[in-house]
């Protein structure tokens, strides 16, 4: 008889072989990992053929071990195997969890949102793993659970408009003396002949046909409003209280997008692959043609979500970037890189990219030369793409409710 568990998600593994590592790998972990990781595996094929199966113990201590190693070790320096080994980890978890939940006869809510819980940890800090199998599950679980709770959110549909409206309101935005040059619609063969490692502009009506731009805070919520994301809590990222904090999604937009408590630090769901984790939502922004004239075959795709007044200090990125802009407003000031002698420069290694100076309200007793600094400025509204090239100084502010999309590429 085929599992309530198998009728939902068919392509589940179903043997020991189906989920394996390498010998290679093997190396890297110890066997006393691979002890723990064998048991997991065995505890997981026999809950697929059982109603009453045990508490997970050895998935738990599999993704316990490997979170030792994702976080005692600088991030890129760890072998990817741990995040292998997480990643099955979390899809046993959350197996068990969503078995729990059917069992029930749909009715134990608690045990989907654990299912959908540990998906989402898997997908952020594991590795794609078994044809990116927890994204499939993620989905599953994100479904049942708002088919299985009639009011997903805190307020009414109509509350919800209300709130919506308010927070889409843009604060002024400040004079522009030396506008972003402005093309519409450029060819790819016009983009890379007069702009394309040259200069920053602004490339307006080129992704009118994404479905994103008909994105609303309600319609998020509806589409990933269960997941769990990172979350930057604090003015920036070079602030001393800067931190972050897993949250849902819907849980972010009510608390620090549409509604933030007075007091609070402000929240931006800031350079985060929301799409590789959430691929419904992946698929309203589909790469534009011009990230594809680099040399590289890689596009890193974020999101930067939050509410007015969020900013990304005034840095530069090693790749060219096509930032498009979603919903809302933002300003944005952009300096050659010839520029970097009066643009102050942290010294530590790691803020190397990012620049001293708060500059909208520059302390120029401390930092005289930013005032001979050239730059031009752009306001950006929904629809509009600022192209930058590659080691050219960004400063940006979210005038209103925001959500860009930034496309990295060499």
């Amino acid at each position: 008889m085929v599992s309530k568990l198998l009728e939902l998600l068919p392509s589940l593994p179903c043997t020991s072989e189906a989920i394996q590592i390498s010998e290679e790998e093997l190396d890297k972990i110890g066997n006393g990992a691979f002890k723990i990781f064998c048991k997991a595996r065995e505890n997981y094929i026999i809950m697929l053929a059982q109603v009453d199966s045990p508490f997970p113990s050895m998935a738990k201590a599999l993704s316990e071990r490997c979170w030792e190693e994702l976080n005692t070790s600088h991030w890129a320096e760890v072998p990817h195997v741990w995040r292998v080994l997480y990643s099955y980890a979390a899809l046993f978890r959350s197996t068990y969890h969503l078995n729990l939940y059917l069992q029930s006869s749909h009715s134990n809510v608690q045990a989907v949102k654990d299912a959908l819980y540990y998906c989402d940890m898997g997908l952020i800090m594991g590795k794609p793993v078994l044809d990116n199998l927890l994204t499939k599950v993620a989905s599953c679980c994100h479904q049942e659970l708002t088919s299985c709770i009639q009011n997903t959110l805190t307020h009414s549909a109509s509350t919800a408009a209300v709130c919506d409206e308010l927070a889409s309101r843009s604060d002024a935005c400040p004079p522009i003396s030396e506008p972003v040059p402005r093309l519409q619609c450029p060819s790819v063969e016009r983009f890379v002949r007069e702009v394309f490692g040259r200069r920053p502009a602004v490339l307006a009506g080129c992704v009118s046909h994404w479905p994103a731009l008909r994105w609303t805070l309600t319609g998020l919520e509806r589409t990933a409003g269960h997941r769990t994301v990172p979350v930057e809590l604090g003015g920036r990222y070079t602030d001393a209280g800067w931190s972050q904090r897993l949250m849902t999604l819907g849980q972010f937009i009510e608390q620090h997008v549409r509604r933030p408590a007075a007091g609070a630090p402000p929240g931006y769901l800031a350079q985060y692959e929301l799409f590789e984790q959430i691929p419904e939502l992946g698929a309203d922004v589909p790469t534009p043609e011009y990230c594809w004239v680099g040399a590289g075959d890689a596009v890193h795709t974020n999101i930067w979500l939050g509410p007015a007044g969020t900013v990304s200090p005034l840095h530069h990125d090693p790749k060219h970037n096509c930032l498009v802009q979603v919903l809302g407003r933002k300003f944005v000031q952009v300096f050659a890189p010839e520029e970097t002698p009066r643009l102050y420069p942290h010294e530590a290694a790691l803020l190397h990219n990012t620049s001293r100076v708060d500059a909208e309200r520059p302390d120029l007793e401390q930092f005289p030369a930013f005032a001979g600094a050239r730059h031009q400025e752009v306001e950006l509204g929904p629809g509009d793409l600022l192209y930058m090239p590659p080691g050219w100084w960004h400063y940006v502010r979210s005038l209103s409710v925001s959500c860009s999309v930034s496309f990295w590429f060499e």
